[in-house]
């Protein structure tokens, strides 16, 4: 059985598998501001299709007072990122006349966040490295030069523990 403790200072994440995650302390022990860490273990967790997990990350970080444009952006980034991924498998399976196609969408949402530009691609990397393209990686690590291969690195490692949680709460219960 997969579930955030109820008690927020110790929030944690365990599965009957012994995999435990104490959320509050990944997201507080790194460089980026709790509540872009909180953003982008959402955006991870979305993008990892982890429902419940991602439910119980949105409740706990409306409780920590994360505000409602950091997590919309997290949404936003995890959603786009799946539209933009399967365009990148389509352009990559039809070669070159899908690289003239706009993709739009993404630029539009990109160019006007509810938080910033730095935190939303940030959660555009968390959601598209859960996809597994690298190209979207790319562009995301492009939008954050100067400080953000710190930043990059402690996305990437919360990614990497939500992708931990998401798989083990897919496990059936022994």
């Amino acid at each position: 059985m997969l579930s955030i403790g109820s008690v927020i200072p110790h929030i944690s994440l365990v599965h009957d598998h012994g995999i435990r995650v104490d959320v509050r302390a990944l997201l507080a022990s790194g460089t980026l501001p709790i509540d872009v860490a909180w953003g982008v273990a959402l955006s991870a967790a979305l993008a990892a299709r982890a429902w419940d997990f991602a439910g119980e990350l949105l409740a706990s970080a409306r409780v920590e007072g994360v505000s409602d444009a950091i997590l919309s952006d997290a949404q936003v980034a995890a959603t786009l990122m799946a539209m933009d991924v399967m365009h990148c498998r389509i352009r990559h399976q039809s070669g070159s006349a899908m690289d003239r196609r706009s993709r739009g969408q993404r630029l539009s949402s990109l160019s006007r966040p509810a938080s910033d530009a730095r935190a939303f691609a940030l959660f555009a990397l968390a959601a598209g490295v859960m996809n597994g393209c690298v190209i979207c990686g790319d562009a995301d690590r492009n939008e954050l030069h100067g400080d953000g291969h710190i930043h990059e690195r402690e996305a990437l490692r919360i990614a990497t523990v939500v992708a931990e949680a998401a798989s083990a709460a897919g496990f059936p219960d022994p």
